[in-house]
């Protein structure tokens, strides 16, 4: 058994030495966070869609910026 993990560890630090196997972890990796930035993105573009369509409704200007004039 224990063979059998030694085999094993050489092999995911052989691995782990390929410039190719590293570069496609580290793309992997920047994916999930470009992903997870998506979905804050998405959260606040909703978020301010909301904002603005109160504000609207509301007749209020926010800062010096009448309603109106924000980006949905």
């Amino acid at each position: 058994m224990e063979n059998d993990q030694d085999r094993f560890d050489y092999e995911v630090k052989r691995l782990m030495e390929d410039p190719i196997v590293r570069a496609e972890l580290a793309l992997r990796d920047l994916q999930s966070s470009l992903d997870h930035v998506r979905s804050a993105m998405e959260t606040l573009a909703s978020y301010i869609s909301r904002e603005k369509a109160n504000a609207l409704e509301d007749g209020r200007v926010v800062g010096n910026i009448v309603a109106d004039d924000l980006p949905i």
